[in-house]
């Protein structure tokens, strides 16, 4: 048998970082606090979710957990969605 991690792993996406030039001068890590260095903003996504973040190793791995976290809750409202829309739909056969 698998360890849980392992399982958990199989099932998280990977979470892509890229740099990009920041559009607001006066933008923030939402981490450190810290002004944005231009051009080292790096932005953590997966499928439509993004998070920006400064280049500190620290606030990437903040940023690709809130990704990750956002991911998850949209994955299992989509599950509970299809769930009702199962019940429902048994229900009225």
């Amino acid at each position: 048998m698998k360890p849980i991690e392992e399982d958990r792993r199989a099932v998280l996406p990977e979470v892509i970082i890229q740099l990009r030039v920041p559009t607001d001068p006066e933008a923030i890590c939402p981490f450190c606090k810290e002004r944005l260095a231009r051009p080292a903003v790096l932005e953590a996504f997966y499928k439509g979710i993004r998070v920006s973040c400064c280049s500190e190793k620290e606030c990437q791995e903040k940023a690709k957990g809130q990704v990750l976290e956002a991911w998850l809750k949209a994955r299992r409202e989509n599950l509970e969605a299809e769930f009702d829309l199962a019940s429902r739909q048994r229900e009225t056969q």
